[in-house]
């Protein structure tokens, strides 16, 4: 082997190393989405710039609304639809939502639960076909649920926390 082709070799191995070193990892991106959700979970509410026949809520610039229905909104941002759902008989300690979605506890790569100062919340991710994830965010009878890739795992949940946090009823 010539001096050229060593060369080309060490260039390309070096290059691999620099993208995995580069590269994030899946339990990294879980674990950003996590800590997003329960420093979310903690901020102070934003003040609504939205509102149905029901509902106060915070809708980020980015996101547009597609529908309203009794008890949902669905958003969207781009392509990617946030399917709001909120009940008004429920308060924010109600555990409700988590326990119908307990089913998914065993296939999900997040599942993690906060009951911090009369609020209960949860988020959940679990691994849908394509590469894509099935993230939900729940705080007391309120939550949203969305698809999403790994990489936009943690902005949508800082989205969907900041929404949750932001409602209140008529």
């Amino acid at each position: 082997m010539g001096k050229k082709s060593k060369l080309v070799i060490t260039t390309v191995v070096l290059m691999l190393m620099f993208v995995a070193g580069c590269s994030v990892s899946k339990e990294e991106m879980i674990e950003e989405t996590k800590n997003t959700f329960i420093e979310g979970f903690h901020q102070e509410r934003v003040e609504a710039n939205e509102e149905t026949a029901e509902i106060h809520y915070f809708l980020p610039s980015s996101f547009s609304v597609s529908d309203v229905s009794e008890n949902n909104v669905i958003f969207e941002k781009g392509n990617q639809p946030f399917l709001l759902f909120y009940n008004p008989a429920e308060g924010l300690d109600s555990q409700v939502n988590m326990e119908r979605d307990l089913e998914f506890k065993e296939e999900a790569l997040l599942f993690e639960t906060i009951d911090s100062e009369g609020r209960f919340g949860y988020i959940m991710v679990v691994p849908e076909e394509s590469d894509q994830y099935t993230l939900v965010i729940g705080v007391g009878g309120m939550k949203i649920t969305t698809m999403s890739s790994l990489s936009d795992l943690s902005a949508s949940a800082k989205d969907m926390i900041e929404v949750l946090n932001s409602i209140s009823y008529k």
